[in-house]
């Protein structure tokens, strides 16, 4: 009996870590799954400014990564600028702090929008914050 008590509860401890772990990747890849959708959603009705066209929403790992495409004129005048500047003027294209997306992204999990240029030159990516 003294033998089969901390068997059983360690197998229960193990159980439980192995249901937890399970279920809360669950349910990070469904709110995961939420964000990526809103966050294309958000994209295909509201306008970016600028003039600068969406192209697609992907993941890459935890990350969402907006691409958009910045028309050639100023492509060509953000790429002339310091790092620094190029992606201050690039996250104009996140989505806002108010916006329902925030809520919705689990913990852990990120948005980018990355600025492509003519002929699949990246002006920059900037890391959103919300």
């Amino acid at each position: 009996m003294r033998r089969t008590v901390p068997l059983i509860t360690a197998a229960l401890l193990l159980s439980w870590l192995y249901v937890h772990e399970r279920f809360g990747q669950d349910d990070f890849d469904r709110a995961f799954s939420r964000s990526l959708h809103m966050v294309s959603m958000r994209y295909k009705t509201m306008p970016i400014p600028h003039g600068w066209a969406y192209r697609h929403a992907q993941t890459k790992g935890k990350v969402i990564v907006v691409s958009v495409m910045i028309p050639g004129g100023h492509a060509e005048k953000i790429s002339a600028m310091p790092e620094k500047l190029r992606r201050s003027v690039v996250s104009v294209a996140c989505p806002k702090v108010t916006e329902e997306v925030w809520t919705v992204l689990p913990i852990g999990a990120q948005i980018s929008v990355r600025g492509d240029g003519p002929k699949g030159m990246v002006v920059a990516t900037v890391t959103c914050g919300g």
